[in-house]
């Protein structure tokens, strides 16, 4: 389980006393563990301390997007730091191109035509197929593409 990778990941930061990686994944496994004891008192589950870290991936992207306007340069250090830690608990993410010829491959299975409301059935396929490492933004902007 994934809660269990960042609970051990965090004591070794503890023991080698690297502060910003045990105080950020001391936050990450709290927040994670307050989704399972709110969902009925159990452990969190894979996908949902993968929503939680996407959560903190989100936010860390906003904020460093603030940090570069302002040339706010030890920010962005410290939040490309967080980043880095929170995205090795992350599952890879699919390229444009995995996902172009899985859309191909789907409509051509399925029998799709080259339309908008083919995307419903594609994207049922795919999140079927890919399970957390679904992105349906990135399904989107490449069905979108394929259309034109």
């Amino acid at each position: 389980m994934i809660i269990e990778q960042i609970k051990e990941s965090q004591i070794l930061a503890r023991k080698s006393k690297n502060q910003i990686t045990a105080s950020l994944l001391t936050t990450v496994i709290g927040e994670a563990e307050m989704v399972g004891k709110n969902a009925a008192n159990r452990a969190p589950t894979d996908a949902e301390v993968i929503q939680i870290l996407k959560k903190f991936e989100k936010n860390m992207l906003e904020n460093l997007k603030i940090f570069n306007e302002r040339d706010m340069k030890d920010q962005i250090i410290s939040v490309m730091t967080e980043l880095t830690i929170v995205r090795q608990f992350l599952p890879e993410k699919l390229t444009d191109l995995q996902v172009e010829k899985d859309i191909g491959t789907v409509m051509q299975k399925l029998s799709l035509a080259k339309e908008q409301k083919s995307m419903g059935p594609i994207t049922k396929e795919l999140k079927a197929k890919y399970g957390d490492q679904f992105d349906g933004q990135q399904v989107s902007t490449q069905f979108k593409q394929m259309l034109v």
